[in-house]
């Protein structure tokens, strides 16, 4: 039963952990954190990127904590944030489809 419950838990932060790489995208934003950044030492900008890491880590630990409670405290379902979502990604692909060229 041990061996369920565990292998069950690293099954689900494997998936959590490979959501969460992908919507955050760390390779992505290596290089917007780059030019953020260009204007500062190696020490500020590492400074920087400890605080970033911090406040993210702590939005992402309320969110799991306290995300339900707080999606209640609103009166929002759990669909009604897919569907939204869903909308959301749609808005900006299509934003991202029609948008004019960009001047080389």
């Amino acid at each position: 039963m041990t061996e369920f419950v565990t292998s069950r838990w690293i099954g689900d932060f494997l998936f959590g952990f490979s959501a969460l790489f992908a919507v955050i995208n760390p390779y992505g934003l290596a290089f917007i954190f780059l030019d953020r950044t260009m204007g500062l030492s190696e020490t500020e900008r590492s400074h920087v990127a400890l605080l970033v890491a911090a406040y993210a880590f702590c939005v992402l630990l309320v969110s799991l904590f306290l995300g339900s409670q707080i999606l209640n405290f609103f009166g929002i379902t759990m669909p009604a944030l897919r569907i939204a979502g869903g909308l959301v990604v749609a808005a900006t692909g299509w934003s991202m489809l029609h948008a004019a060229p960009a001047a080389a």
